[in-house]
């Protein structure tokens, strides 16, 4: 399980304390939990190595995102923006790509979508909508459809061995519904940011322990 959106060392330290599996650090400036790639740094270097430290971006330009990756010493980056297949292709680095699920999305649709993408693991999460016309990137902190978010694990999950996929589930998740959606998606992986904080970016450590234990509960 990740937490995500983390700005604070504490709040770090917590996650791993916890139990957690990974953590997240927002590295786009339309977030307000966005941190500095210096202090993604300084907050993954309390880290444990057994924790992946995933650096999140926004249509990012490549070598940007690079540079950023290797400065704040990230395992992986989870791209939250319009970024192609080709544009994926080319980082040389671990990523994985976060499709956006709203009361539109049929499942079809969005397999195929995921299916242009070259990696093993992809992120489901609610999209935050549009404002003033022009659409918003992030995570809404609302849930979507587990139905959907169903199909689509079933399906990825089923064919061939090189092509399988393994889903995040993302989107509105807390200690008390988490449980209920790991049994209806049966997701590789969960992740968490609005459903253990007390304000935005600023974690709850109790919210987190009772997160982790709901998710080892089932998993």
């Amino acid at each position: 399980m990740k937490i995500c959106g983390i700005m604070r060392i504490s709040d770090a330290e917590a996650a791993a304390e916890a139990g957690a599996d990974a953590v997240g650090f927002v590295l786009w400036p339309g977030s307000p939990r966005c941190v500095t790639v210096e202090q993604a740094a300084s907050l993954a270097s309390v880290l444990p190595d057994r924790l992946q430290r995933a650096g999140v971006f926004v249509n990012e330009p490549a070598d940007t995102l690079r540079a950023s990756m290797q400065e704040a010493r990230l395992t992986v980056a989870q791209l939250h923006g319009d970024e192609s297949p080709e544009y994926c292709r080319g980082l040389d680095l671990e990523w994985y790509k976060a499709f956006r699920v709203d009361g539109r999305t049929e499942a079809a649709s969005l397999e195929q979508q995921i299916a242009r993408y070259p990696a093993p693991v992809f992120m489901l999460d609610t999209g935050a909508g549009e404002t003033g016309g022009a659409r918003e990137f992030g995570g809404s902190g609302r849930p979507f459809d587990w139905k959907l978010a169903a199909r689509i694990s079933m399906r990825t999950a089923g064919i061939d061995d090189h092509e399988r996929r393994r889903m995040i589930l993302a989107g509105g998740l807390d200690a008390s519904n988490v449980a209920l959606a790991i049994k209806l998606v049966r997701p590789w992986e969960v992740d968490v940011s609005t459903g253990v904080e007390s304000s935005p970016g600023v974690k709850d450590h109790d919210l987190i322990r009772r997160f982790v234990r709901a998710v080892r509960s089932v998993a």
